[in-house]
């Protein structure tokens, strides 16, 4: 762990590390934080590699979100 004077109000986490907004509206606080390379997972401070969480999904067919942020195009017909 690290002290900061100024550490995020809003840490990352496995679960949020991939949004594409991130706002937080909790101010920096003191306080010890994981070096600024961890996420958190499950109360610990892990690399993102260790995040398991996979998820992706379409939307306005045929786009994709991926789980590791990126997009992309898929269009292909059914048989």
């Amino acid at each position: 762990m690290i002290w900061r004077e100024a550490g995020p109000g809003c840490p990352t986490t496995c679960e949020n590390m991939t949004d594409e907004v991130t706002e937080c509206s909790v101010p920096p606080v003191s306080g010890c934080f994981y070096p600024s390379n961890m996420v958190m997972k499950n109360g610990k401070c892990v690399a993102p590699e260790e995040c398991t969480y996979c998820f992706c999904y379409g939307f306005n067919a045929p786009d994709y979100h991926m789980f590791d942020g990126k997009f992309f195009n898929y269009q292909s017909n059914c048989s």
